[in-house]
């Protein structure tokens, strides 16, 4: 568009991008003959951009399964050697945090109704019941 005679910002409008960013395609494409990313320095990511969707299908379809767990199944899965802290860093990227499975039941509407129900008949209990606090 830019060899055809469009301005830099015209470019960068269509594209819904910032003119900078043209700015520095274009000055990439004057130096190298591509627009195409160079090699970063640094490690290579371990695991693939698939392996990462499946660990973030994972986390999502079982919210409560831990980082063990999906480190498990991508283990068995890709058959690859990671850390549980590279699943985490995976997580964290896609704002998703495993979590611990609950070490209770959950009480139902009813129960919550019953307890209240229970706390306001015995709200006046002063000699026994001196150190408890009762709250809604």
């Amino acid at each position: 568009m830019i060899e055809g005679g469009r301005l830099q910002a015209e470019v960068a409008h269509h594209f819904n991008v910032s003119q900078s960013v043209i700015s520095r395609l274009r000055h990439r494409y004057n130096e190298t003959g591509a627009v195409a990313e160079r090699p970063r320095s640094g490690r290579p990511r371990s695991i693939t951009p698939a392996e990462d969707r499946f660990l973030t299908i994972s986390a999502r379809r079982e919210p409560f399964s831990t980082c063990r767990m999906l480190w498990e199944r991508l283990i068995n899965a890709a058959d690859i050697n990671i850390s549980i802290e590279t699943v985490r860093r995976r997580l964290g990227e896609v704002h998703l945090a495993s979590r611990r499975p609950l070490r209770r039941v959950p009480l139902t509407p009813e129960h919550k109704r019953q307890r209240l129900q229970w706390g306001t008949e015995h709200v006046h209990w002063q000699e026994k019941w001196n150190a408890v606090l009762f709250s809604r």
